[in-house]
Order: C-alpha cells, then structure tokens, then sequence
C-alpha cells in the first residue's frame, strides 16, 4: 500500500449510491487506520454518512448534474465546479478515489493535484487516471466499488455489506413509536421512486398491503420523503376502507436516521428500486424488491436472502430513469414494471416468511 495521509472519495450521486459506497470506506479505515477519510457528498446524502465512523470528514458540493430539481444550468454548474475545485486543492490530498470516473467527476479528479487518482477506465478516460481498473459489467456495484481498492494494493472484505449507523436515541424514538401506535414486526412498504419508470402501481401495492393484513393480522408501514408523501397518501386510499386504520403512513414525518430505525424493527421490506431498499438492506432487514429499467444485478438488494422480482426485456436495462427529462419510458408503458403481477408479489413474500419461520 502506498504511504498516504488522506484520500477524498468522490459520489456526488443519490442516498443509494452513497450506502452503496459504505463497504470502501470500511475497508479503507480497516486496512489504512491512520489515513484521513474525506467523501464528498451532495447534501442529500449527508445524512448518510455523518455517524459513519470510518469516515473522517464530508465535504458538501450540490452538483448540478444530479440534483434532482430543476434543470441543469451549464453556467452555474462550471462556476460552482470551479469553486468547488480549488476548495479540493486547498486541501492538498494524496489520494483521489473516484468511483464513477466520468466527466462529471473526473474534472475535479484530474485538476485536484493529487499525486494519485484512481478510477475506471472505460472510454478513454483512465488518461486522467494513475490507477486504473476495468469495470466488472455484470457485477454488482458494490463490488465495482471494491475492485478499486484492489487495484492500489488493499485486500477485499469479507463483509461487503452496506454500513448504514444511526443513534441510541432514533432507536428509542422507534420504539416509543411502534409501543404507541401497537406495532410488532410490520411490513414495510416504499410505494414511490423519485423517476416515474421505477414506480409499481399503487393500487398494485394497496392490494399487497390489504391481503398482507387480512391474512397476517399485521400493521403495515407506509414510508419515503416528502417527494413520496403523495403517492403514499394514494396508495393507502386505495386500501379497503375498513382496513386503513392498519397502514400507517410515515411518509415525509422521519429523518433517514429514524427511518432506518423503523426498518429495523419490521418482518418485512418490500419496494422498488431506491435509497430506502439499499438503506434495509444495511440494517438487515429483509428485502422484497420491485426491479424495472435499471440494471441488475448492479443496484440489486445485496443481501444474501434478499428476493428481487424483476421482468427480463430486451429494452432492460434502458438507463432512462437515471435522466430528469425523460419521465416516463420510452414505450409509453413501464412494461418492466408492469409485468410484475401481485401474485408473484405476494409468492415472494409467503416464500420469505416462511424460509424465516423456518429458523
């Protein structure tokens, strides 16, 4: 291993994709415990990693390019980078990791003045790169993550899972929520995504929840952001009337620490593809997850038990979703999604509580 004194990680990306990155920084505190951390994060993703003990410091930069409001202003977006750049200079770090070693990050990573930057190369760009690596197509991007530390000289994990670390007092504030509103062992529902594409129908997803508490005599729990509130307040509408009482709805109420508290104490996740599926997957809850146009198996529930239920289409992966403009599939039908039947659904969910009641 080289003789290093701080390394800056970069993932401007999404919750997600940050937790997704968790096993590195891991790694990096375990096999090079004297080297400063710093990861810089948009400011969505702080709140996933500010426990985080194996990181040492957060830099925040709202990169335009994926924040997920409005549409990009390239003037503004070269300002801040500039700015945001001679910050990184500042700084003076030995290492630059850049795991998603594109044009949006690589020019912070190839003007930074690190001695070493180590990334990707893929379409020429490992030319700005002084340790590089191929990306494992077919592999999961957690791994991808990891095969950068292989290539400057660290050892892999054992345990790859992502890290995800949240308070003794979100803890208790969970319990004193689940004693209050008579909760023991719900399921968890995400019944939103932040691009239309990923979404599963939520009178799909209120017929799930109305025979899950019908037959298990269970509480269900509806969470997401505030961007979810109103899909989630959809979804519980179209459970039976009679049974409403018995779905509550968390969304837009919790903090991402309280949520994953929340998690932790329910049988059952079951959601698309998004940052609150990864987050379960962290705390070890398990995971039921709905797949459509993005790629699998790289942002597939990484848990060895998790179940993904996905429709193989040749137009799958399409990578459409990842794009603000675009919100609605190009076929003018979510056929991946809409494929998924409450059926397979609930098959996969019985086949789950049974393989746990069966411990």
């Amino acid at each position: 291993m080289l003789e290093l004194k701080s390394i800056l990680i970069l993932r401007f990306d999404h919750i997600g994709d940050v937790l997704l990155l968790t096993p590195v920084f891991r790694a990096l505190k375990q096999q090079c415990p004297d080297v400063k951390i710093t990861v810089a994060v948009g400011s969505w993703a702080k709140a996933a990693l500010d426990a985080n003990p194996d990181v040492d410091d957060i830099m925040i930069f709202d990169h335009p390019r994926f924040s997920r409001h409005g549409r990009l202003n390239v003037a503004k977006c070269l300002v801040e980078s500039i700015k945001f750049l001679f910050l990184i200079r500042r700084k003076k770090f030995d290492m630059i990791i850049d795991p998603r070693s594109n044009l949006s990050t690589l020019f912070f990573t190839s003007l930074s003045g690190a001695r070493y930057r180590v990334g990707f190369d893929h379409g020429g760009r490992g030319l700005f790169l002084t340790t590089k690596t191929e990306e494992g197509i077919q592999s999961h991007q957690i791994d991808r993550n990891l095969s950068l530390l292989h290539a400057i000289g660290l050892q892999l994990p054992s345990q790859k899972k992502p890290v995800f670390v949240y308070s003794q007092d979100d803890s208790a504030w969970a319990k004193g929520l689940f004693a209050r509103l008579g909760l023991d062992n719900p399921l968890i529902v995400h019944s939103s995504a932040p691009w239309p594409p990923r979404r599963w129908p939520p009178e799909r997803f209120a017929e799930i929840i109305t025979w899950f508490i019908e037959n298990f005599k269970s509480k269900v729990v509806l969470i997401g952001s505030h961007e979810d509130m109103a899909i989630s307040q959809m979804t519980k509408q179209m459970v039976k009337q009679q049974l409403r009482d018995y779905v509550i709805d968390l969304s837009g109420k919790t903090t991402l620490k309280q949520t994953a508290a929340v998690i932790k104490l329910s049988r059952i996740y079951l959601g698309v593809e998004s940052a609150p599926m990864h987050l379960a997957v962290a705390i070890g809850t398990p995971v039921v997850a709905l797949m459509g146009p993005g790629e699998y198996p790289r942002f597939a529930p990484y848990g060895e038990k998790d179940i993904t239920i996905r429709t193989e289409l040749k137009c799958s992966p399409c990578h459409q979703d990842r794009n603000p403009t675009l919100m609605r599939c190009f076929k003018g039908c979510s056929a991946c999604m809409d494929q998924i039947t409450v059926e397979k659904v609930k098959q996969q969910i019985l086949t789950m509580l049974q393989r746990d009641a069966a411990r």
